[in-house]
C-alpha cells in the first residue's frame, strides 16, 4: 500500500478513478445487455442504481486506502453559520423546483386531460426501493461531493502533492473561477454516470450536480445539496411529472 501511495501521484490517482468507474459502468450495461438478450437498458435502470452503488462503495473505500486520493469527512458536520448561510438558499431552490413541477403538471392536464388521472400526489415508494431514496440521496451527496469534487479540485489548483487535510484546507480558498470550472468537472462525471437513464434525466443530474457543487464550494457541507437532490429526484415522480416525461399511456 505505501509502495503503490509513493508511486500514483494525486492527480493520476483521480484520472484512474474516474476512468475505472465509467469504464466498470459501461461493462455493466454491456454485460446485462447479454445476460437479458436485449439491447435495452430500460430495466438494468432498476437493477444498475444498486450495482453502480456497490461499484463506487468499493472503489471509494480502495481508492481512499490504496492512493492519494481522500474522503472529507468533514462535510457531514456543519455549523449553525454554516447552515444559516446554506439553508436558507437551498430552500428556496427547493420550493422553486417543486412550483416549476406544478406548474408543468398542470399545463401538460390542461393540453391532454389524460394525464388528469395521474394521482396528483403520491410517495410511490414501491418503485425502484424509493423507501431508501433519502439515505442513498445522502450517500451520492457525499461521494460526489466530498470525495469526487474535492479530490478533482485538489488537482486542478495544483495541491495534489500535499496532505489532504492541508490540500483541502488550500482548496477550500480557491478563487470563484476555479471553484465553477471544479464544480463543472464533477457535474459532467454525475452526468455520464446516468447515462442508463433518458437524455431529459441525465440533463437533470447534469444540472443538478452544477448548482449543487458551486453551492459545496461555498460552504463545505453537503446538507442543502441533500435537500435541493431531493426536490429534483424524488418529488417529479410524487407529483406526476416523472411519469408524463416517461411517455403515460394515452390510449
Amino acid at each position: 500500500m505505501k509502495s503503490n501511495r509513493k508511486t500514483m501521484s494525486h492527480t493520476q490517482s483521480v484520472m484512474l478513478f474516474i476512468i475505472m468507474t465509467v469504464g466498470l459502468h459501461v461493462l455493466g450495461m454491456k454485460i446485462y445487455g447479454m445476460i437479458a438478450h436485449t439491447d435495452l437498458i430500460s430495466d438494468y435502470i432498476t437493477y444498475g442504481s444498486k450495482i453502480l452503488g456497490v461499484i463506487l462503495v468499493t472503489e471509494m473505500i480502495l481508492f481512499a486506502r490504496l492512493t492519494p486520493m481522500k474522503c472529507n469527512w468533514s462535510a457531514l458536520k456543519a455549523s449553525k453559520e454554516e447552515l444559516k448561510r446554506s439553508l436558507p438558499v437551498c430552500i428556496a431552490i427547493s420550493l422553486l423546483i417543486i412550483a416549476a413541477l406544478i406548474v408543468f403538471r398542470l399545463y401538460m392536464n390542461a393540453k391532454n386531460p389524460v394525464y388528469r388521472e395521474i394521482p396528483y400526489f403520491g410517495l410511490y415508494l414501491n418503485v425502484h426501493t424509493r423507501w431508501l431514496y433519502p439515505l442513498s440521496i445522502v450517500f451520492q451527496e457525499f461521494f460526489i461531493k466530498a470525495f469526487v469534487q474535492d479530490n478533482i479540485g485538489i488537482t486542478l489548483c495544483g495541491y495534489g502533492q500535499m496532505d489532504f487535510p492541508d490540500a483541502l484546507k488550500k482548496h477550500t480558498n480557491v478563487n470563484t473561477r476555479q471553484a465553477i470550472i471544479t464544480a463543472w468537472i464533477t457535474a459532467v462525471f454525475f452526468f455520464i454516470l446516468h447515462m442508463q437513464y433518458p437524455l431529459f434525466y441525465m440533463t437533470g443530474a447534469l444540472l443538478l450536480c452544477l448548482v449543487t457543487g458551486v453551492l459545496y464550494e461555498r460552504n463545505r457541507n453537503i446538507w442543502g445539496a441533500v435537500l435541493v437532490h431531493f426536490a429534483i429526484g424524488f418529488m417529479p415522480r410524487c407529483l406526476g411529472v416523472l411519469q408524463i416525461l416517461e411517455g403515460y399511456p394515452l390510449n
